[in-house]
């Protein structure tokens, strides 16, 4: 259950830092209306990568390839990479 792999990833890293991570990012209201209430109600910090909502995701997925094999020159490609060094820096 995702409840007792939450509760376990907690007990494992008392020290756990929450941030709060966007993917299928588009620039419409809606957006940025749920991303300003994340911010409002948690005291969470953005992380700088996200993930851009493209059809190459998809595509990528029916294909059973990964986006970085699939596109690799593509925007959503590199923004995977992104999200990879973040999460490393960390």
């Amino acid at each position: 259950m995702v409840e007792d792999a939450y509760h376990e990833i907690l007990e494992n890293n008392p020290d756990l830092e929450w941030k709060i991570f966007a993917n299928m990012v588009s620039n419409t209201k809606a957006q940025k209306l749920s991303s300003e209430d994340l911010i409002a109600k948690h005291d969470y910090p953005f992380m700088q990568s996200c993930i851009s909502r493209t059809a190459i995701v998809d595509n990528a997925l029916s294909l059973y390839k990964p986006v970085a094999k699939h596109r690799v020159m593509s925007n959503v490609a590199q923004d995977f990479v992104d999200l990879v060094e973040e999460l490393l820096e960390d």
